[in-house]
This record gives structure tokens, C-alpha cells and sequence, in this order.
């Protein structure tokens, strides 16, 4: 469902495989420290850590149990060591350009991802029968096969699973399985004695159990890299240990010859998945209804009789439980065919697992995963120039009574390579400052990885909105709204225009000056060059700028814009900060024009008829700087989240640039190990040149 999991978690065996090499081998070449350290970056760079944390621990494991259990001298043992060691630091180089920046941005105390309470991420951990789904994958429902419940708890979990699975089970979490070929299978593998068949073992039984709720489970979520995990990650080591086991297994089945035992074993499955399809067939709806009714209303905290009423929506359940159990028997009694076959033509035997696995698993894929470009996902959003708007300002999403974002017809993060900003989007390592401000404008918006969509309609009434620069609403539902004008429908949604915006790009009027630092802001603030002691005030004046208590929005004095200034928090005050106060009014100044409006670069010309800011409602964070006509110039928090540059009076240019924290420095690192990876691959490939000209 999610590619980059799948990317960092598919070098897993490769990883595997070279740690074999480089510590159970008198002599190993340059190749297996090749594999292990190409392995170990190409994961990093997949973008999924926490998949790579859990293949370096399990390699560690096998590596320590191999050097310990290995028939060499302790020399030999500690240099193969070495080695390991070295190759695990190449691969760690390599990643370093995708990991430090990120490391150093979820450690600036910019990032909303701080370190979680082990016990709580535990709270994430599986109950046993979530397990169930690694035969029957379909058992608690996919999304797709919930659409047409009319019960809305139904439609997004099926009643089994709120019955049986923790509140927070999802399909994408939970839905861990290698299929059942590779299930019966490893049984088989299981029983052998082939090399690897521990390692195996070891991922689908550590994978199993640590994804689940028990007591062992708190101790590894001190592990470094696992305090912030999701337990639900160790299916990634189940999946994968399941996987090889059932490589082993075919392996035996077709050397032959097959055991009595395990004839006996498929047949008893297949007759079992068989038995349970006919079984689960001749339930009448009335039975269903009596066992499924009070563990739903136990499970939504409602009464029996609210349930029973839902009667057919139920049977609807009943329907998808009865499929999904006879798809787990055709699947079931193509694998023991193919059993079969292997013991008397293992070719043709091979060949219809490897297709019977290919089906099962690759229909659901089909239903959950995307190839890149995905021409339903990626496509041109529809009405696309109603979407980005005119000045380069953003879109926001609203979904009344729901805490999830607008999927349709922009998923999140999916509009930005057309030019549609979001102000509501799945941000991982979402901005603290930004995810602060929407907490102001609607408290619940944040949601630990970036934020969701507005759910109160007076939040739409926010100024905050209006400096943010959303001028365009997405929404669910037709709204009324003074000061939303109706664009028309863009696809099954409404969408609006919120006549209040301002631009994206903006010159400041009147600035407060206010510390760094968390909120309350507005205590010993500047104003005027005079240090005063304001607690947003209602009643607050200032001479000659009349202010109302309504203009006042949460920590925001409107109109004013407040700039951080380090000086502030020190108590002292440079004269060239004095410019508090404009002569003229903003509103009549010439708008500044942007010239090029990139990610990471941003060139803007402005005139200014005296000295004044400029304010981009773009994300502030370390990394920004900027020139003005080429010279430095300071990039300062404005209104907590947004960026402000100062601007003397005329014509200038300014530019602004981001560089992530750590990139020069990962840049560096990931060189150095490519560089050592060539090496490497050059020694392998004229070590194998030589040997076959020996040859």
C-alpha cells in the first residue's frame, strides 16, 4: 500500500544473504561487503526507516549468532566481524543524504515528531487474532468491500474486526500476509534442516510476537530506533521470514521425496479451509445476527438494541465473511494440487505454486498497491485552474463530522507537481508552527503527521485563514458562507473562494516585535522601541492606530504582523529595528511580483516606499535564507509560522533559498560511500576475471 515500505523492506534478504557470506566464510571478497553495504543504503534511501531499523537488528541477531556458533578462531571471527562492521558503515553513508536532513529536522524542535512513550506506541501492538489474517487476508474486510454498508462504523471496519481487533487496527496496518502457498509451504521448510531455516524461523516467530500485545514487547521499544515504531512494523519480518520458509519448503518438496506427515497435513488444511467455507455458507442472517450483536455493541460502547435494528447492513457482512473464506479455499486447494503434482513432475508441480502464489497475492495487491506513475493517482487534478487560483495561494479541505482528510479528487500531497499548495496535507515531519497555527484555527486539526481537514464551519471564519493566503475551499458539502464565492462542483466536491485572502506574498503594515519561543507571545513585547507588558488584551492600544477587542484573533493582534527578534528575548533593542510604524497605508503600496516560485527557491521584486518587511505565508524553518539585491539579509519567524525578510525603501530583488539542515554534510558521506562502494565492486568484478581465466 505504501511503495516505500515495500522499498526498504524488499533488501532484507539481500542484506541477509551478504551478512551469511561475510561470517560464515574463511575467506570473503569484496562482492558480500558490496551486497551488504548496497543493501543497507539502497533501503535508507527508500524512505522508510523504520523498515531498515528492523532489517539491521535482524541482521545483527544472525550475525551474532553466526560468529558465535561459527568453527573458527576468535582472529578469524573478530576480522569477519570487521569487516561486517565496515560494510554496515558504508551502507549507513550511503543513506546519510536521505537520513540526516531528516534526523536534523525531527531534532530541531521544528519538527511535531518528538520521542513517544514506549507504553503508548506499545498501546499500537496487535491482539493474537489479528495474526488470522496471515492465512485469510480478507477476514476483517478491505476498504473497497465496506463501501456499500449504509452503518457508517461498517463502512470503514467490518464487524469481525471491531469485534476481535484493537480500536486502532486498519487495513494497512494489520493486513500482514505471504499467502497461503507459501503458508503450507513452510510448514515444510520448517521441518528441514536446510542452512537458513533458524534465520527464517526466527523472522516469522520475532515478527509475530513483537507485533504483538505482550509484556516482551516493551523492553525492544527501548531499542534505539524502535521507541517511536509502530509494533504492527514487525509483520514486515513475519511476511518476510514466512516468505523464505516457504522457498525452503519447495526446495525439499522438490528433491523429494514428500513425507507421509506432511501429504497428510495439506490435505487436513484443505479439508479444514473447506469445511470452514461450508460451514460459514449455511449460516442463516438470524445467526449471524445473534453472534455478532452484542460483540459490536460491546465493541462501540452502544446498546444491543441499536445494533439489532442494522440487521441487513449485517447480513451484508455476513456476505463478504462467506466470500473471503471460499476464496481462502480455492486458493488453499490449488496449493495442495500443485503439493501434489510437485512429488510426481516437479517442474509442472513448481511452476503452478509459483502461479497460484503469483494470483492470490498479486490480487490483493492489485487492490491495495500502485505503480509508479499511477495514471489514477498522479493524473492532472480536475477544473486544475480552479484548484491552484490566481495568485499563488492555497487550498484548504473541509469535511464536516469526519477528522480525515478530502481524498477526493486530490489525495494528500499528490496536487503540489500541479501547482495546488495544501494547507491540510499528510506531512510526516510536519511543521511544529504550522501544525500550531491550525490548532488555532480549529483545535484537533493536528494528527501527529501533518494535518487534517477543517471539520467546524466557524473555523472557515478564521482571519488566520485570510493570512495564510487560503483563498480556496474543498468541501464535502454545499456551503453558505459570507465571504465564500461558489466556484462550481470539481468532481464530487464544492469547491469556493474565500474573498478574504491575502496574498501569498505581501509587504507588512504595523509589526509587533515579539521573542522567540512558545506562546503566550504577546508579554514584554517591543512597541515603539518601549518595552511593554501586553497579554493580548482586548483593551491593548496603541497611539495612533485604533484597535478594537474583535481584532484580536488567539495570539494575533490583527492587523499587525508579529516578527520574532532575539534581541527582544534579551532585553535589548537595536535602533535599526524601529520600524514598528508606517507613515503611508500597505493596502495603497505596489504588490510585490514573484518571478520564480520554486520549492526551495523563491525570487521576488518589490518597491517599497519605506522601510518594511516582506511576508511570504509559506512555512518558516531553519534551513531558509535570503538576499535582498544580492547582499544576506535576515529570514525571521512572522506570525509564528510564517517567513519575513526586512526590505529597505525602493526597488529591490529578494531571494530566498532552502537548504536542509545536514544535507552538505550527508552529501559529503554518501559520496565517500559510493566511492567505497566502486571500489568494492571493481575488487569483486577483477576477482572473479581472475578466477575464470584460472579456470
Amino acid at each position: 500500500h505504501w511503495f516505500q515500505i515495500q522499498g526498504a523492506s524488499v533488501m532484507l534478504p539481500w542484506l541477509l544473504l551478504g551478512v551469511e557470506r561475510l561470517t560464515n566464510r574463511e575467506r570473503t571478497g569484496a562482492g558480500s561487503m558490496a551486497l551488504v553495504a548496497a543493501a543497507v543504503g539502497l533501503s535508507f534511501l527508500a524512505g522508510f526507516p523504520p523498515a531498515t531499523v528492523l532489517g539491521l537488528y535482524a541482521a545483527a541477531a544472525w550475525a551474532g549468532l553466526r560468529l558465535l556458533r561459527a568453527r573458527a578462531p576468535f582472529k578469524a571471527r573478530a576480522a569477519r566481524a570487521l569487516r561486517l562492521g565496515a560494510a554496515l558503515l558504508v551502507g549507513l553513508a550511503l543513506g546519510l543524504p536521505q537520513m540526516l536532513p531528516a534526523a536534523a529536522w525531527a531534532e530541531s524542535g521544528e519538527s511535531d515528531r518528538a520521542s513517544v512513550d514506549p507504553a503508548i506506541v506499545r498501546s499500537l501492538a496487535m491482539r493474537p487474532a489479528s495474526l488470522l489474517r496471515v492465512a485469510f487476508p480478507l477476514l476483517f474486510g478491505h476498504p473497497s468491500d465496506l463501501d456499500d454498508h449504509a452503518l457508517p462504523q461498517l463502512q470503514a471496519r467490518r464487524a469481525l474486526s471491531h469485534g476481535l481487533q484493537k480500536p486502532n487496527a486498519n487495513h494497512v496496518e494489520t493486513a500482514g500476509t505471504f499467502g497461503v502457498t507459501a503458508l503450507l509451504l513452510a510448514v515444510l521448510g520448517l521441518a528441514t534442516r536446510r542452512c537458513g531455516r533458524v534465520l527464517c524461523a526466527g523472522l516469522l516467530f520475532g515478527g509475530a510476537l513483537f507485533a504483538l500485545d505482550t509484556p516482551l514487547l516493551l523492553p525492544v521499544l527501548h531499542l534505539p530506533g524502535l521507541d517511536t515504531s509502530d509494533p504492527r512494523r514487525f509483520l514486515l519480518l513475519l511476511g518476510m521470514g514466512g516468505a523464505l520458509l516457504g522457498a525452503l519448503g519447495l526446495q525439499t518438496l522438490r528433491e523429494g521425496p514428500t513425507p507421509p506427515w506432511y501429504l497428510g497435513f495439506v490435505l487436513a488444511a484443505l479439508a479444514a479451509t473447506t469445511g470452514l467455507a461450508l460451514a460459514l455458507s449455511w449460516v442463516s442472517p438470524e445467526a449471524w445476527l445473534d453472534w455478532i450483536a452484542p460483540r459490536l455493541a460491546a465493541a462501540l460502547g452502544i446498546a444491543e438494541t441499536e445494533v439489532r435494528p442494522h440487521a441487513e447492513d449485517l447480513a451484508l457482512d455476513l456476505g463478504l465473511v462467506q466470500r473471503a473464506a471460499w476464496r481462502l479455499a480455492v486458493f488453499t486447494a490449488a496449493s495442495v494440487l500443485g503439493i501434489l503434482a510437485t512429488e510426481r513432475r516437479p517442474r509442472f508441480g513448481t511452476a503452478l505454486l509459483v502461479l497460484v502464489a503469483l494470483v492470490d497475492l498479486g490480487g490483493l495487491a492489485r487492490r491495495d498497491a500502485g505503480f509508479l506513475p499511477d495514471a489514477g493517482l498522479f493524473r492532472e487534478p480536475p477544473q486544475l485552474a480552479a484548484l491552484t487560483g490566481d495568485g499563488g495561494g492555497r487550498l484548504i479541505r473541509f469535511h464536516p463530522g469526519a477528522p480525515d482528510p478530502l481524498d477526493y479528487p486530490l489525495p494528500p500531497n499528490t496536487g503540489l507537481p500541479f501547482g495546488v499548495r495544501d494547507a491540510s496535507g499528510y506531512i510526516t515531519l510536519a511543521p511544529r508552527r504550522w501544525q500550531q497555527l491550525h490548532e488555532w484555527i480549529q483545535p484537533g486539526t493536528r494528527f501527529g503527521v501533518g494535518t487534517a481537514a477543517l471539520s467546524d464551519l466557524s473555523a472557515l471564519d478564521s482571519p488566520l485563514l485570510d493570512r495564510l493566503a487560503v483563498d480556496r475551499v474543498l468541501s464535502t458539502v454545499p456551503i453558505d458562507r459570507e465571504g465564500l464565492t461558489p466556484l462550481g462542483r470539481v468532481g464530487d466536491a464544492w469547491l469556493y473562494r474565500n474573498e478574504g485572502a491575502r496574498p501569498r506574498v505581501s509587504l507588512a503594515g504595523p509589526v509587533l516585535w515579539v521573542p522567540p519561543g512558545p506562546t503566550p507571545w504577546l508579554k514584554h513585547v517591543m512597541v515603539g522601541g518601549e518595552p511593554e507588558d501586553v497579554a493580548a488584551d482586548p483593551a491593548f492600544e496603541i497611539p495612533g492606530h485604533a484597535m478594537s477587542g474583535d481584532r484580536f484573533f488567539g495570539p494575533f493582534p490583527l492587523p499587525l504582523v508579529c516578527i520574532e527578534d532575539p534581541d527582544v528575548a534579551n532585553g535589548a533593542w537595536a535602533g535599526s529595528h524601529e520600524l514598528d510604524w508606517l507613515a503611508a497605508d500597505p493596502a495603497t503600496w505596489p504588490p510585490p511580483r514573484v518571478v520564480v516560485d520554486a520549492p526551495e527557491r523563491m525570487l521576488v521584486e518589490v518597491e517599497a516606499p519605506e522601510d518594511t518587511w516582506l511576508i511570504v505565508a509559506d512555512s518558516w524553518a531553519p534551513g531558509w535564507s535570503a538576499t535582498v539585491d544580492g547582499e544576506p539579509a535576515p529570514v525571521r519567524p512572522a506570525d509564528l509560522a510564517l517567513r519575513a525578510v526586512p526590505v529597505p525603501a525602493g526597488q529591490h530583488t529578494v531571494e530566498l533559498t532552502y537548504e536542509a539542515p545536514g544535507w552538505q554534510t550527508g552529501k559529503l558521506a554518501g559520496t565517500l560511500g559510493l566511492a567505497l562502494l566502486l571500489i568494492w565492486l571493481l575488487r569483486a568484478a577483477w576477482n572473479g576475471w581472475r578466477e575464470l581465466r584460472r579456470g
